[in-house]
């Protein structure tokens, strides 16, 4: 639904490989009628979407972005900064507007603000919801 969501107003680009290092993490699937399952959890896709006209980058070296440390204090699902920073400096320049649908612990947002950037944060967890908010104005006051 999301995806078609996106697809309404915005361009697909690519899907990215965002690879943790450190620990991984056991995720349980319940997909329909078939019986649950597990998988071990080492990376994430990070698809791109974009406004037309597109200004990609001349050069991506790879579509596989690695995280230099698991960073897991605020929430389970929270990404590594330096990670995010790499995909936002090669996908927008200052003032440019960055879109999260799934925010997490906000870290594009926060991330975003910090390299001159206007982003969306959208998340439905009420509790992951504050996280991020909390996390992103206790940054913005420094």
């Amino acid at each position: 639904k999301v995806l078609n969501y996106l697809l309404e107003s915005l361009d697909y680009y690519w899907t990215f490989c965002l690879f943790h290092k450190g620990p991984t993490r056991l995720v349980r699937l319940n997909i329909g009628n078939a019986p649950p399952s597990q998988i071990i959890s080492r990376w994430k896709p990070l698809l791109i979407f974009y406004k037309p006209p597109l200004r990609a980058p001349n050069y991506v070296d790879s579509d596989f972005v690695e995280s230099d440390k698991p960073e897991k204090e605020l929430h389970i699902w929270q990404q590594s900064e330096n990670a995010v920073e790499k995909i936002i400096n090669l996908f927008t320049k200052e003032n440019e507007m960055i879109c999260d649908p799934f925010m997490g612990a906000g870290t594009f947002p926060l991330v975003a603000n910090r390299l001159n950037r206007k982003c969306i944060g959208i998340e439905v967890n009420n509790d992951t919801f504050n996280i991020a908010k909390n996390r992103i104005n206790d940054k913005t006051k420094i």
